[in-house]
């Protein structure tokens, strides 16, 4: 097998906090919804202004409950919101169906400016499937109005929670799904986005004549001025995941390398029977019983985030895994 070359950031996963700070100075707005406020958590500490939204059980604590009848949140425009030259989306979303016919608006800037052109936006689109789009600085052409947008491959099952993550870096567009890519789009002539004295919305696009709303719960809202890395959006994802230990006094136990892309070596301080590891959805895609075990191979699995549970005869403890 090849060697990977892991950036040295990997290795200070489970133990250097890396996602609670991730480019923390580069966050335009963070709303947890946690206490059942609307409190902006980025350096920005932006006002937002509720239009009838309620609060319901979210991801993480409590979430932002959206019933598709006329209820939003709203941003007023500020500079922080221009972000000239690259964009990250995330969300945590529990779907619920959509109309085939119109775009519902997770997370956009946008106005009734030139026909309610966002400058940069997310939305549930026809099947329930994600789009992303933006509006570039420099239109291909000369043209003084463009968007570039793209759709994501995945349909979207109602019921389920997903993070969701758009970016665009200058010259591709990328669509992530749980920490994973699910679609991209590469442009042949790189642009910034364009600049527009627009607010941020929440759950709707306000500029049409008939407004449509989004159904769903949503938390853990944020946009950055960067484009995030696939391997930045992982370690995003992780950080949102619940760790699930049988007891957490137990004793000392590890895994490394953690990521790893090969092998996985095993210690606990007490007799291992078995190892499994579980995806995030919780089904066990591979189990390993010995008394002698120390190593398990995962080259075969695909790179994302798992749990992994050393088993004895009176413990089981369960940790993080990833696979890059």
């Amino acid at each position: 097998m090849y060697t990977k070359v892991i950036p040295l950031i990997t290795f200070c996963l489970l133990s250097c906090h890396l996602p609670a700070q991730l480019l923390e100075e580069h966050r335009v707005l963070y709303l947890k919804f946690d206490g059942n406020t609307l409190d902006d958590s980025s350096d920005n500490r932006h006002d937002v202004i509720n239009h009838d939204a309620s609060f319901g059980v979210g991801f993480l604590n409590e979430g932002l409950r959206l019933d598709g009848n006329g209820q939003y949140l709203e941003i007023r425009h500020s500079s922080d919101l221009e972000v000239p030259d690259q964009v990250t989306m995330s969300v945590m979303y529990r779907h619920e169906e959509q109309a085939d016919t119109d775009f519902y608006s997770l997370v956009e800037q946008s106005a009734d400016e030139f026909g309610g052109h966002s400058r940069y936006g997310t939305w549930i689109f026809q099947n329930n499937r994600i789009m992303m789009c933006i509006e570039p600085d420099v239109c291909p052409g000369g043209s003084g109005l463009c968007q570039r947008c793209t759709t994501s491959d995945t349909t979207l099952t109602p019921g389920n929670w997903y993070h969701i993550v758009t970016s665009y870096d200058g010259t591709a567009q990328r669509i992530y799904i749980d920490g994973q890519l699910d679609n991209s789009q590469m442009y042949n002539v790189p642009t910034g986005l364009s600049v527009r004295p627009y607010p941020l919305t929440i759950g709707t696009d306000i500029y049409q004549d008939t407004p449509v709303f989004l159904k769903g719960t949503l938390d853990e809202i944020l946009v950055y001025d960067v484009a995030l890395t696939d391997l930045e959006v992982l370690l995003l994802y992780e950080s949102l995941l619940p760790v699930s230990t049988e007891d957490k006094a137990e004793p000392v136990t590890r895994m490394y390398p953690n990521p790893t892309g090969d092998l996985v070596t095993v210690e606990a301080q007490f007799p291992i029977r078995s190892v499994y590891v579980s995806d995030v959805r919780g089904q066990r895609i591979l189990e390993v019983k010995s008394r002698d075990l120390s190593e398990i191979s995962v080259e075969h699995l695909s790179s994302g985030i798992y749990f992994i549970t050393i088993q004895g005869d009176r413990h089981s403890v369960t940790d993080r895994l990833v696979i890059w």
